[in-house]
């Protein structure tokens, strides 16, 4: 039965509206017709099909409704569906299935596509009450491009969906179209809509028509596990296999394995679009088992998750690494093992000279040509260049005792700024942050919730009047990043203070989910080389005549475990420069004091550093006074 309402009139522009069934209460659709609709919902073409024909049927056989969109006899027509990122509703696939139908019928056809920004809903618009779809909707930015608009112009518009529930999508895109085209006249088209009271009642109703066929994921074998007629990938589908089914139990691996190997890489890549579902938490977990499974029988040659995920982030990062359960640590992309990188970065972390020389050097490189191919700062480096604004590269931030992020910062701009000052760009101004205190000790070891709300024992200050006075840009480069926070911080306090833009560059990034599950994973791969304890390996590291102290390893020197033991390791293993710029080190960031158990008592490393003086006076390399000679 076709439902034609009165004309009525939004800002001069007749609206119309058509659907197929409505329902004024649940048992008002055939149980047939809700698993066909059930089915197109979640991507059978062949479904997608046969209401596309009932459509077309609906809209040209009333005649009295022609002549009411089409009173001069022009047969033309702009047709569009609900508004998408890059991920369409299932409403594009019957929209794209009736343009053909209404070709054949001698209307002239022209598709259009509304933009959607932001939004983003974690769940199935049916699960949605009726405010919660206003909130969304709402929170959208809908809008045309100047093609569509153009194309729009004097026109009737087919508004396509599949299904009318509380009518705050229709009403946005209305809104839309009367706003920013002048379109003739708004027909809005649909397989089912709701009438009262059903339209003002909750999502339920929705949700059971949805879900009438479709439920588990197994109920999408004979759509999916055949290649014959391939299914429309649609949004709540991809979210539907991602999620494993309704109920969230399906078996996903085994789902995947079934597939089609085109369809299984065409998930792959709508999972990976600018909308994003490879990160959201909802679906990544999904998402990971389908790339493992793509990548283990070799139909990718690379995973790309993480990659995408640093692009979103503006963050550039040389290598992306995950923890196994036996504690291996491999490439996030290639499972290549990272052993012998592991080790390199732990010795660079405790200020190991030739690691950090070489590992500067190949972050330059890296990022040299990721701005030559267009890609991480690359804008940046453009708009500077372009309006004359400055660059700061600054690593988190030191008192007087640097960290292995700060050597890595300097080293990494005398190569990065060799290359952009020959390519004539803005070179890096190197901008350490200052800290007022010294950070905690055991904060590689903590986890993401720990770091966040754990109570500040420091605090790093951002020039803000600089920011205020000059246009500048800042790129944050730090060693590795775990769970973001101090990057995160950063990036409030540089945009609060007026930064032009905020990027990201690590070395090493720690997949979220690893990170996650092992809250110590940090001081793992800190301790890779070495043991913790003063043995050979800190020897070596301490030998370079170049070598600089960093706080961690003044924290492995004079920690208590190692207490017994340092005297003798100080005296025979540790050349005498090192000791005396190690000494320095330690008391210029109050070693002798941090961390006291009682106040008026030396800190947690004092006892130590008392041990280590001591040793020194006997060399004769400090005077009784513990000044040096």
């Amino acid at each position: 039965m076709i439902h034609i309402p009165k004309q009525s009139k939004v800002a001069a522009i007749a609206v119309f509206r058509l659907a197929g069934h409505w329902l004024s209460s649940k048992a008002g659709l055939a149980d047939a017709l809700a698993a066909e609709y059930s089915r197109m919902k979640y991507g059978d073409p062949a479904a997608a099909r046969s209401i596309s024909q009932e459509l077309a049927k609906l809209l040209l056989r009333e005649r009295s409704f022609q002549d009411l969109v089409f009173p001069d006899g022009k047969r033309e027509l702009v047709v569009a569906a609900s508004a998408y990122g890059s991920i369409p509703p299932s409403a594009v696939g019957l929209m794209e299935e009736l343009h053909p139908i209404l070709e054949r019928a001698g209307l002239s056809v022209k598709t259009i596509k509304i933009e959607r920004q932001g939004g983003f809903s974690r769940m199935d618009y049916d699960a949605l009450d009726r405010e919660t779809r206003e909130k969304v909707v709402q929170s959208r930015r809908l809008s045309l491009d100047a093609a569509a608009i153009e194309t729009l112009k004097g026109q009737v518009v087919l508004l396509v969906d599949d299904l009318r529930s509380t009518g705050a999508h229709e009403r946005a895109l209305i809104q839309l179209l009367t706003e920013k085209t002048e379109v003739k006249a708004i027909v809005c088209l649909y397989w089912i809509g709701f009438s009262a009271p059903l339209d003002a009642e909750g999502p339920e109703h929705e949700a059971g028509i949805n879900h009438a066929y479709i439920s588990r994921l197994d109920d999408l074998a004979p759509t999916f596990f055949q290649a014959e007629d391939p299914p429309r990938l649609n949004a709540r589908v991809l979210k539907f296999i991602l999620r494993g089914g309704r109920d969230e139990k399906g078996d996903r691996l085994g789902f995947f394995r079934q597939l089609p190997i085109i369809t299984a890489l065409r998930l792959y890549e709508a999972a990976l679009s600018r909308d994003g579902y490879f990160y959201r938490p909802d679906f990544r977990e999904g998402f990971r088992i389908l790339e493992d499974f793509l990548f283990a029988e070799k139909h990718i040659s690379a995973r790309k998750g993480m990659a995408h995920l640093n692009a979103r982030e503006n963050k550039v990062v040389r290598h992306n690494l995950y923890m196994t359960a036996k504690g291996q640590f491999l490439d996030a992309e290639t499972d290549a093992d990272l052993s012998n990188l592991l080790r390199e970065y732990s010795r660079f972390k405790f200020g190991g000279v030739p690691e950090i020389r070489v590992w500067a050097r190949d972050l330059a490189q890296f990022c040299i040509a990721e701005v030559e191919a267009g890609r991480g700062p690359a804008t940046v480096f453009k708009e500077a260049r372009q309006s004359g604004a400055y660059i700061y590269l600054v690593a988190p931030g030191v008192r007087n005792v640097i960290s292995a992020s700060n050597f890595l910062l300097r080293e990494f701009a005398q190569h990065f700024n060799i290359w952009l000052s020959q390519n004539g760009g803005p070179t890096l101004i190197v901008k350490p942050i200052t800290r007022l205190g010294s950070g905690r000790a055991n904060y590689a070891a903590l986890s993401a919730n720990e770091r966040k709300n754990r109570k500040k024992s420091t605090q790093s200050i951002i020039p803000r009047r600089e920011f205020e006075e000059h246009p500048i840009h800042v790129i944050f480069l730090d060693d590795v990043e775990v769970t973001g926070t101090t990057a995160d911080r950063a990036r409030k306090k540089y945009l609060a203070a007026g930064a032009q833009s905020f990027h990201t560059l690590f070395a090493l990034r720690v997949v979220p989910e690893t990170a996650k599950k092992w809250a110590g994973i940090e001081h793992a791969m800190n301790q890779f080389a070495l043991s913790g304890k003063l043995d050979s390996e800190v020897a070596k590291i301490l030998a370079h005549p170049d070598y600089q102290p960093v706080q961690r390893m003044l924290r492995l020197l004079l920690h208590p475990d190692n207490r017994a033991d340092l005297a003798n390791f100080a005296r025979n293993s540790i050349p005498a420069q090192s000791r005396l710029r190690l000494y320095q080190g330690a008391m210029a960031n109050d070693y002798l004091w941090i961390n006291p158990e009682k106040a008026g008592e030396l800190g947690f490393y004092g006892p130590s550093l008392r041990i280590f003086q001591h040793v020194m006076q006997e060399l004769g390399q400090l005077d009784a006074a513990g000044m040096p000679l």
